[in-house]
C-alpha cells in the first residue's frame, strides 16, 4: 500500500505528498495519485478559506465596532448574539473571542452558542497565539500550527485537534485595540483526508513544520509533540533524507531502495 502526505507548515500552509513505493517511479505515481492530491488541495482552500471568510466578516460586522466604541452591555450582547448565532451555524468553531490588547477576553462563545459568563473569560496574553496576533501587521491574518486543545494544562480527551486563526482589530485613531479570535476544530478535515487514499489504495498522512504527523495509520505515531514519550517520533528523525525533500522543488527522491518518493508541494 502507498502513501499520501500532507505537510502543514506553520501559519504559511504547505502540502507535499508523497508516496512510498519501490517498484514504481514518479511518473506512475504522479498518475495513479493525481487526482488525490488535486482533491485534498481543494478539500484544504475550502475549509480553511470558509474559515478566513467567517473571520473577516465578524472582524468588520458592525456589532463589534459598536461594542469597540461604546462597550456598554446592550452593545456587548448584540454583538455576543452575532457570535452565536455564527457558532450554531458552523459547528466546526469550538470557540470565538474578542481579546483585548492585554490578552484578556471580553467576549467569547463557545462551541453549540454558548455564551461565556463574564466572571468566566481568561487572560490569554502568554499564549503563542496572541503574541503571534499582536504581532502582524494590520489586515493580515495570523493562523496557527494545528496542535490539540489543552484544557486546565492537559490534553483534552477525546482529542480536538486545533487551529486558531488571528486578525488584529484595529482603529485609524486609537492604533491596535484587540485580536478576533477563530478557534476552529480541525478533526473532520483531517479525518476526510485521512479517507481520500481510500480510493487510490493508499494511505494519507500528514505531517507539521517539524515533521511529526498528526494523521498516521497508527494512531501512536500521531501529535508526537505533545506528549514527551512522543519526541523522536516524526519523519525529520526517522526519515531525514526524505523530510528534506519535502521542502525543495518538485521531484522524485527514493530513500532507502525507493522507501520514499516526494511527488508535488502546494503552497499557500
Amino acid at each position: 500500500m502507498g502513501v499520501v502526505v500532507v505537510v502543514l507548515i506553520a501559519c504559511f500552509i504547505v502540502f507535499s505528498f508523497y508516496r512510498a513505493e519501490r517498484q514504481k517511479n514518479v511518473d506512475q505515481l504522479l498518475s495513479e495519485n493525481g487526482d488525490v492530491l488535486l482533491f485534498a488541495d481543494e478539500l484544504v482552500r475550502t475549509y480553511l478559506g470558509g474559515v478566513v471568510e467567517d473571520l473577516l466578516v465578524v472582524s468588520h460586522s458592525r456589532s463589534l465596532r459598536d461594542y469597540i466604541e461604546d462597550p456598554a452591555d446592550a452593545k456587548r450582547l448584540r454583538f455576543l448574539q452575532d457570535l452565536r448565532n455564527l457558532s450554531l451555524h458552523k459547528k466546526e468553531y469550538a470557540q470565538l473571542r474578542y481579546l483585548d490588547v492585554n490578552g484578556q477576553e471580553q467576549v467569547r462563545v463557545d462551541s453549540g452558542g454558548q455564551a461565556v459568563p463574564v466572571d468566566k473569560l481568561q487572560n490569554k496574553l502568554s499564549r503563542y497565539y496572541f503574541t503571534e496576533g499582536m504581532r502582524v501587521a494590520s489586515g493580515t491574518i495570523y493562523i496557527s500550527p494545528v496542535d490539540l486543545n489543552m484544557e486546565n494544562g492537559q490534553v483534552q480527551l477525546p482529542r480536538v485537534p486545533m487551529i486558531r486563526f488571528v486578525l488584529p482589530i484595529d482603529d485609524p485613531e486609537r492604533g491596535r485595540l484587540g485580536v478576533m479570535v477563530l478557534n476552529f476544530n480541525a478533526r473532520q478535515l483531517l479525518e476526510r483526508l485521512r479517507l481520500m487514499g481510500n480510493d487510490a489504495e493508499a494511505n494519507v498522512e500528514l505531517v507539521n513544520e517539524a515533521g511529526y504527523w498528526l494523521v498516521h495509520p497508527d494512531s501512536a505515531m500521531e501529535w508526537g509533540f505533545m506528549f514527551p514519550e512522543g519526541a523522536n517520533l516524526s519523519m525529520q528523525k526517522l526519515h531525514p533524507a526524505c523530510w528534506q525533500q519535502m521542502f525543495g522543488t518538485v521531484v522524485g527522491y527514493g530513500e532507502g531502495g525507493g522507501e520514499c518518493s516526494v511527488l508535488e508541494a502546494h503552497t499557500y
